[in-house]
C-alpha cells in the first residue's frame, strides 16, 4: 500500500511540473486619459527544461476515440488483472491517452477491454486444449496394442517423445484422457459380449420353441432339459449356465401363460355357451308355464318329465358339471314367478271369494277367468298375469284336495289298525260271533279306545262300515289278498308323507339357494382375475394340507394302535 501511495504522489508531482506562468500585460490608456496603468509580466519557471509541445490528436467521432484508446492498451500489453495506477504509468505519455476526456470514461473503456481480453484468451485456451486433446485422441486410436487391461505407465513409456503426447502439458490430464479411452474400450467390449449373448440366447430360444423340441411343456423342469441335452442345442455352447437356465425358464413361463390364456378362453366360451342354453331353457319354461303345466309351488321332481323330450332341455342337460343345473334354473324361475304374481294372486282370491265363494280342485282356467273377469279387482290386470294367478289359485285348491285325501288315508290306516287289533282281541275265543256281529256291537265289545280313534271320528259312517267289513273278512280268512294290498298302501302312504316333508323343505331352501346363486353369479366376473392368479397357489396349498393331514392321521392311528397293543400286553 505504501509503494502504491508513493507512485501515485510521484505521478501527481510530474504532472504539476508543467510551466506555470502568470502574465501581466501593459495596456495603453485611452487617449485623453489622465493617468496610465503599467502592466508587468512576471514569469516563474521550474528548474527543469520544458518538454517539447506535441500536437493533440483529433478524432472524427466517439467510436474512433474509443478504438484509439483500446489500441493504446493493446500496444502497451495491458493485462487483465492490472490496476489503473499501474496501467496509467504505461500509457499517460502516449497522445492516445488524451483520446477520452475524463478518467471515469477511460476506466470504463479499460474495464471493457480487460473483459474482452479475458474472453478472447479463454477462447484461445479452449481451442488450444481442444486441438491438443484431438491430437492425443488420435495418438490413442493409432496405438492398436491398447486394450481394456492396458496401463498408463506402459503407454507413456512408448509415446512420451510424440508431439501429440507433449501437447497435453498436464500429466494428470494425460492420465485422465488415457483411462477415458480405456473405459470406452471396456464399454465397447461389454456391448459386444452383450450383443453376442443376446444373439445366442435368441438362437437357443428359437430352437426350444420350434417343432424339434416338442418335449417342452408348461410342466417341464431343468432336469428334463438336461436329459434332452440342452447344452448341445444351437447357441447354448457360447452361453453361461445361468443364461441357459434363464432362457429355458422364459420358454416354460410363456408356455404356462399360453396355457392359462387358453383355459381362460375356454372358460369364457363355456360360460357364454351355458348362458345361451340357460336362456333357451328359460324360454321352454315360459312356454310350459303359459300352458299351465306347473306353478310357483311346483318342484322339479314333479315336472321334470315335461321337458325330457325337448331339444333345448336335452342340450342343457348334456353339459357336464354346469355352473347352474336345470333344477336350479327351474327353482330360480319359480321363485321369480312367485314374486311376480304375489299381488295379482291376492286380487284373484278376493274376486273368487266375492263371486263364486271357493275354487274346486278340478276347475279350469278358462272357466274361472270367465267367472271373475268382470270383477273390479281383476279388471285392470294384465291377461297373462291374470291367467298365472288363476293357475296358482287352482293349484292351491288341488293341493288342499290332495292333503285332504292324505289325511283320509291316514285316518283309514289308523282305523284299520285299531279294528284289526281290537276285533282280534275281542273275538279271540269265538271268531264265529265276529261273522254275525254288526259295527255297533263290535265297537261296544272292543276297548273304549276304539271310540277315541281319530279315524272313527273323522270318517263318515259308510266308510267306517266298509273298513269294518274288510277287516272282519281279513280276520275270518276270507280276503287274504287284500291284506297284502293294505300293507302296500300303508307303505305308499308313508312314502307320500315323507315326500311331502321333503317338498316343504325344498320350498323353504329354494329362495335361499336362489339368493346365493345370484350373489355368486354377480361375483364371478370380479373374482375371475383373482382366481386365475391364485389357482396355482391354492392347488399347492391344498396338496400340502392334504399330505400333512394324511401324515397326521397316520401318526394318530399308529399311536392309537401302539397304545391298544400296550394295553393288551398289560392285560
Amino acid at each position: 500500500k505504501k509503494a502504491a501511495a508513493t507512485n501515485k504522489a510521484t505521478t501527481v508531482v510530474n504532472v504539476k511540473k508543467k510551466e506555470d506562468t502568470t502574465t501581466w500585460t501593459k495596456k495603453e490608456a485611452p487617449s485623453g486619459a489622465a493617468t496610465s496603468t503599467t502592466t508587468t509580466t512576471k514569469t516563474t519557471t521550474s528548474s527543469q527544461p520544458t518538454p517539447p509541445t506535441k500536437k493533440k490528436p483529433t478524432y472524427a467521432n466517439k467510436e474512433e476515440a474509443v478504438e484509439a484508446f483500446k489500441s493504446l492498451l493493446k500496444d502497451k500489453n495491458v493485462g487483465t488483472r492490472e490496476k489503473w495506477v499501474e496501467i496509467m504509468q504505461k500509457i499517460i505519455h502516449d497522445p492516445r491517452y488524451q483520446a477520452l476526456k475524463t478518467v471515469k470514461e477511460k476506466k470504463r473503456i479499460l474495464s471493457e477491454y480487460q473483459e474482452e481480453t479475458k474472453i478472447r484468451e479463454e477462447e484461445e485456451r479452449l481451442a488450444a486444449e481442444k486441438k491438443a486433446r484431438a491430437g492425443f485422441d488420435e495418438l490413442l486410436k493409432s496405438s492398436d496394442w491398447i486394450d481394456e487391461n492396458s496401463r498408463f505407465r506402459e503407454f507413456r513409456d512408448k509415446v512420451e517423445d510424440d508431439q501429440r503426447f507433449k501437447a497435453v502439458e498436464s500429466e494428470r490430464d494425460r492420465k485422465a484422457l488415457f483411462y477415458e479411452y480405456v473405459e470406452e474400450l471396456v464399454e465397447k467390449a461389454r456391448k459386444i459380449r452383450q450383443a453376442n449373448r443376446k444373439e445366442n440366447a435368441a438362437k437357443l430360444k428359437a430352437y426350444l420353441t420350434s417343432d424339434e423340441c416338442k418335449w417342452i411343456s408348461a410342466d417341464s423342469t431343468w432336469r428334463d432339459a438336461k436329459e434332452h441335452k440342452i447344452e448341445e442345442c444351437p447357441g447354448a455352447k457360447d452361453l453361461e449356465n445361468s443364461d441357459k437356465i434363464k432362457v429355458f425358464e422364459d420358454v416354460v413361463r410363456e408356455l404356462r401363460e399360453e396355457e392359462k390364456d387358453r383355459k381362460a378362453r375356454e372358460k369364457e366360451k363355456r360360460k357364454k355357451m351355458e348362458r345361451k342354453l340357460r336362456d333357451s331353457f328359460r324360454e321352454l319354461l315360459q312356454e310350459s308355464l303359459t300352458k299351465g303345466e306347473f306353478h310357483s309351488k311346483s318342484l322339479w321332481d314333479e315336472v321334470d318329465h315335461l321337458f325330457q323330450e325337448d331339444e333345448r332341455y336335452k342340450k342343457y342337460a348334456s353339459v357336464k358339471k354346469p355352473k347352474i343345473t336345470p333344477e336350479e334354473v327351474f327353482d330360480d324361475f319359480t321363485a321369480d314367478l312367485e314374486e311376480r304374481i304375489s299381488s295379482p294372486k291376492k286380487r284373484v282370491k278376493a274376486a273368487v271369494k266375492a263371486t263364486i265363494g271357493a275354487v274346486k280342485h278340478d276347475a279350469k282356467i278358462e272357466e274361472l277367468q270367465k267367472a271373475i273377469g268382470s270383477h273390479d279387482e281383476v279388471k285392470d290386470l294384465d291377461e297373462e298375469d291374470l291367467k298365472l294367478a288363476i293357475n296358482e289359485v287352482i293349484a292351491k285348491a288341488k293341493w288342499k284336495h290332495r292333503e285332504k285325501e292324505k289325511k283320509m288315508r291316514k285316518y283309514t290306516k289308523e282305523l284299520e289298525k285299531d279294528f284289526r287289533k281290537y276285533l282280534a282281541r275281542g273275538y279271540a275265543e269265538n271268531m264265529d260271533n265276529l261273522k254275525k256281529a254288526k259295527l255297533e256291537d263290535a265297537v261296544n265289545k272292543c276297548s273304549s279306545k276304539m271310540v277315541q280313534n281319530s279315524g272313527y271320528k273323522k270318517l263318515d259312517k259308510e266308510m267306517v262300515k266298509g273298513i269294518f267289513e274288510r277287516i272282519k273278512g281279513e280276520l275270518l280268512g276270507e280276503e287274504q289278498e287284500e291284506e297284502g294290498m293294505a300293507v302296500e298302501n300303508d307303505d305308499d302312504d308313508d312314502d307320500d308323507m315323507d315326500d311331502e316333508k321333503e317338498s316343504n323343505s325344498k320350498r323353504r331352501s329354494r329362495r335361499r339357494n336362489k339368493r346365493k346363486r345370484d350373489s355368486d353369479i354377480a361375483d364371478d366376473d370380479e373374482n375371475d382375475n383373482k382366481n386365475r392368479s391364485e389357482d396355482d397357489e391354492g392347488d399347492k396349498k391344498k396338496k400340502r394340507k392334504k399330505s400333512s393331514s394324511k401324515k397326521k392321521s397316520k401318526k394318530k392311528r399308529k399311536r392309537r394302535d401302539d397304545s391298544r397293543s400296550a394295553a393288551e400286553d398289560s392285560d
